[in-house]
């Protein structure tokens, strides 16, 4: 058989699949709020179904249509009068993007995960914990956390991933007063964190950022407040829309 091939020049569309980081972002936003959200075009991948398993985990209602989820958010700053599991599965955005979250009402939460997903470092966490006196145990297959991180000037380096970062900008609105999130250089992962403050944005929170040149650190600073109900759409990722 032989085959010829000849030059040419590809035409046509294609719709670019759904961000699974924007996904996480405005699904954590919507849960957070107090009322009745929409989040349109999520593809629904393992790691996204594990961060609506710990939405509705803290109390959150989730009800899925097509692509679509409808969010009945909590405020995490109530006691719920019991341990709360939370099941991050293997993602691991999931599971740093909720441990801040699980330390704003007091109470104790138990975050689980597979053996691979907890080898993964939470050292930036353990830190936080151990300065402000906060329970914090890791295990082979769950976080224990027990504690409420309080307002003030949180510092965290730049060279992390920026999930650390995500869940701390989740969780500063929800302290008593304005708290403020200083990031050293070198800063890696700035892009990412600009996302999650995008979608803070969204839905009613505004994230101030600045720099500090004679800290050399980037300034997120947050009042205290709440997430305000939305109805959004998922970007879709055109990196991935390239293959």
């Amino acid at each position: 058989m032989k085959v010829e091939i000849k030059p040419s020049v590809a035409r046509g569309a294609v719709t670019a699949p759904p961000s699974k980081s924007v996904a996480h972002r405005m699904l954590i936003c919507a849960g957070l709020s107090e009322g009745e959200s929409v989040v349109r075009n999520l593809a629904f991948s393992e790691d996204i179904k594990a961060t609506i398993a710990c939405l509705r985990a803290l109390g959150a209602t989730v009800q899925i249509e097509g692509d679509t989820a409808i969010i009945k958010g909590v405020d995490p700053t109530k006691p719920l009068g019991k341990t709360v599991t939370l099941p991050c599965n293997e993602s691991g955005s999931t599971l740093r993007f909720f441990i801040p979250i699980c330390l704003l009402n007091g109470e104790e939460h138990i975050l689980t995960g597979s053996q691979y997903l907890l080898t993964r470092p939470l050292s930036v966490y353990e830190d936080i914990a151990r300065k402000m006196d906060i329970y914090f145990e890791k295990s082979i297959d769950s976080v224990v956390v027990k504690g409420k991180l309080p307002s003030r000037v949180y510092e965290m380096p730049g060279n992390v991933s920026s999930q650390f970062i995500t869940g701390m900008l989740f969780a500063l609105p929800f302290m008593d007063g304005a708290s403020e999130l200083r990031i050293s250089e070198p800063y890696e992962s700035q892009p990412y964190v600009g996302m999650t403050a995008d979608a803070m944005q969204k839905i009613g929170v505004m994230v101030e950022d600045g720099y500090l040149p004679d800290e050399k650190k980037y300034l997120y600073r947050i009042n205290s407040g709440k997430f305000h109900p939305a109805n959004v759409s998922v970007e879709g990722d055109y990196s991935n829309a390239a293959f």
